[in-house]
């Protein structure tokens, strides 16, 4: 991999001089050159610093290194691809990769507990890396295929505590292999956990003080909400407050809506629909698609398009 570098050799160099540094390089520019006059409050040449550039190799390329998948995708925006991840990957754990078909290289990778869903977060750019994004923007997502590196399953006498951090430790060794460039973060411990000290508490309070959030924001902030397991701590702190406050006979009906009705879905295709799957009920629905129940209501009842590309259905609309 061809990586540039440039440095600045800040050496005063008289004027008179400067016409043997101008333009020198060798024979395949690997070094150059190029010096930058400094003048004074008149714009007369005091002197020139010379800055150099250089052009490296460096080893850390992986598209040499030999990668193993257990299961190889091609085709990337092909709704046949996508219907057989959802088929081969729904609910399995483990290690995944995105792979420049060009360069062959591993560009990005990641692990998860349902692969088939990820795949769909990438693709759909719904919790997704920022640079893979841009680089399915760049080069289409068909420049990219799809690779399962390693499967992974959960051993019932450890904890699921235990589980991921093996799972964690197994994502590590292979972004030391591959080293993966649209990776932001080299190591798969995050900062999830942490937690702030009082004063820190206090001083982004006060700086959140007199704060108007736009109802665009307010949007965003729920967005990032859903799809997120409470803790039963919190849970029984919800259910405590609503305790005496009375249902409306709408919400009642909505509730009870809810949970009975399952959610079939498609993807739309400009001659026919492909199912993907089905739930067993809006709540499982909302929580998968990370959409708000009453989002996935609203298509259902209106038959209106799911996120451009998808359709909703209380009933089956084709034979699956």
């Amino acid at each position: 991999m061809i990586m540039k570098k440039n440095f600045s050799y800040k050496i005063q160099l008289d004027p008179k001089w400067v016409q043997w540094f101008i333009g020198f390089s060798d024979a395949e520019a690997n070094f150059q050159i190029f010096p930058k006059k400094r003048t004074d409050q008149n714009n007369v040449i005091k002197y020139y610093n010379i800055g150099y550039q250089i052009r490296t190799y460096s080893s850390n390329s992986n598209s040499s290194i030999a990668i193993k998948a257990v299961y190889k995708y091609t085709n990337l925006n092909d709704l046949g691809t996508i219907s057989k991840i959802n088929k081969d990957l729904k609910i399995l754990t483990g290690i995944y990769a995105f792979q420049n078909i060009k360069t062959n290289q591993i560009v990005y990778l990641g692990s998860s507990i349902d692969l088939a869903r990820r795949f769909w977060q990438h693709t759909t750019g719904n919790g997704s890396n920022l640079l893979l994004q841009r680089g399915f923007k760049k080069y289409g997502i068909e420049s990219f295929n799809f690779l399962i590196i390693e499967i992974y399953t959960f051993d019932l006498s450890k904890s699921e505590n235990n589980n991921m951090n093996i799972l964690a430790h197994i994502e590590q060794r292979y972004m030391d292999l591959y080293q993966p460039k649209y990776n932001i973060l080299k190591f798969t411990r995050s900062s999830k956990g942490y937690k702030h000290t009082e004063e820190s508490k206090i001083k982004m309070s006060k700086f959140q003080l007199g704060k108007i959030i736009s109802e665009d924001t307010k949007i965003k902030i729920s967005n990032s909400k859903k799809g997120i397991s409470k803790t039963e701590e919190t849970k029984n702190k919800m259910s405590e407050s609503r305790k005496g406050v009375p249902r409306t006979e709408e919400t009642k009906a909505l509730l009870s809506t809810i949970k009975s009705i399952p959610v079939y879905y498609y993807s739309i295709t400009e001659e026919s629909l492909i199912f993907i799957d089905k739930f067993e009920s809006i709540t499982k629905a909302s929580l998968i698609l990370k959409a708000g129940k009453s989002t996935i209501t609203s298509c259902i009842k209106s038959e209106k398009v799911f996120r451009k590309n998808y359709r909703l259905s209380s009933i089956p609309l084709i034979k699956s």
